[in-house]
C-alpha cells in the first residue's frame, strides 16, 4: 500500500514506552460506534496528540476546540478529510495537551469530594 515508511504495526509494545510513542504520533485516530469517555482519548491528549474520533460518548467533553482534533463521521471520506486537514496544519503539542488540563488526578479528586461533601449534607 506504500505506507510502510511512514506506518508502523507495534503490536504490543511495554506500558512505559506508550507516552513516547503516543507524543510521536501525529494524529491518534479512533472512530468507534460506541465508547464512553475513553481512557485512549484523554491520554493522546495529555501527550500532545490531536484527536479524530467519533460522535460517540463524552467525544465532545474532550474535543473542546480544533487544537484538540476533530469529531467526524464514521466514513472514510469524513477520516481522510480531517487528517489532511490537522496534517496540513498541526496544533502545537502544548496546546492540545492544555485542552485536557482539567483531567488531572487533583481536579477529578477535589470533584469527587464536593460531590461526597455534598450527599452527606457537608457542604
Amino acid at each position: 500500500m506504500g505506507v510502510a515508511g511512514r506506518v508502523r504495526f507495534l503490536g504490543s509494545v511495554p506500558h512505559d514506552q506508550l507516552p513516547h510513542l503516543t507524543a510521536a504520533a501525529d494524529i491518534a485516530i479512533l472512530v468507534s460506534q460506541s465508547e464512553g469517555l475513553a481512557n485512549a482519548w484523554v491520554e493522546a491528549l495529555a501527550c500532545g496528540t490531536p484527536l479524530i474520533i467519533s460522535a460517540a460518548g463524552g467525544a465532545r467533553e474532550l474535543v473542546i476546540s480544533p487544537d484538540a482534533g476533530r469529531i467526524v463521521d464514521q466514513s472514510v471520506e469524513a477520516i481522510v478529510e480531517a487528517a489532511k486537514a490537522l496534517l496540513a496544519d498541526p496544533p502545537a503539542q502544548d496546546v492540545v495537551r492544555s485542552s485536557v488540563s482539567q483531567f488531572s488526578w487533583q481536579n477529578n479528586g477535589d470533584q469527587l469530594l464536593a460531590i461526597l461533601r455534598q450527599a452527606s449534607g457537608q457542604y
